[in-house]
């Protein structure tokens, strides 16, 4: 008797810990959704005050605040390069630089070096492919083909101008690729400071080494 009754209290009390599992996941729930409802109540705010039409958006308000919160400069990546130059001692670079097309994250004018650092979402990767959205599928198709034109168009124009450009991906900044990524764009800048480059696009920590043609 009393070894039933024990295993009766054992299941009460595993019953007792599930169900505060589930007050305790359900409250969490419930402030992310308190959360997410105050910044859409927020950005309706600024859109109100902005005098913008909310209903010719085609992107949900979440998605919004993301694309919203995304840095175009100063980004982990880019700070990521410009720290490895300057412990390499390869300094006296200009950033985010207007008078070269495209504005490169990094730019070295005496050398017509433009080195971008490049998120593999934003501008769909060729090398990492990264999962787009699943939803609104016509609209995301047509901004990533937008930014792929805008990216290409900018390149050329370098290239015309003599500049050599380096696009460094997100991805070729992770994990193993990292070190072999960095130390090839530091061989790129010292390349260019003894004799100019010419036209090219270099894409650092690719399966073909960068070398000195």
């Amino acid at each position: 008797m009393a070894a039933v009754q024990h295993e009766a209290k054992g299941a009460s009390s595993e019953a007792r810990a599930r169900a505060r599992s589930r007050a305790a996941k359900a409250a969490a729930k419930t402030r992310a959704r308190r959360r997410e409802e105050a910044a859409d109540e927020a950005w309706l705010a600024h859109v109100a005050a902005a005098d913008v039409d909310v209903t010719s958006t085609q992107v949900s308000l979440a998605t919004h605040h993301v694309m919203v919160a995304n840095k175009s400069k100063d980004t982990k990546p880019e700070l990521l390069v410009r720290a490895y130059l300057r412990s390499c001692g390869l300094t006296g670079y200009r950033l985010h630089w207007k008078a070269p097309a495209g504005r490169p994250d990094v730019c070295y004018p005496g050398r017509k070096l433009a080195i971008f650092v490049q998120g593999c979402f934003w501008h769909a990767c060729p090398h990492c492919t990264p999962r787009r959205p699943t939803t609104r599928q016509e609209y995301w198709d047509a901004k990533f083909a937008r930014n792929q034109a805008r990216d290409h168009a900018q390149v050329q124009t370098l290239l015309e101008a003599g500049w050599t450009v380096v696009m460094v991906w997100e991805c070729r900044l992770k994990d193993a690729r990292r070190e072999r990524t960095l130390r090839e764009v530091a061989e790129l800048v010292r390349a260019a400071g003894v004799a100019p480059l010419g036209p090219r696009v270099v894409e650092p920590g690719g399966t073909r080494p960068w070398r000195r043609v």
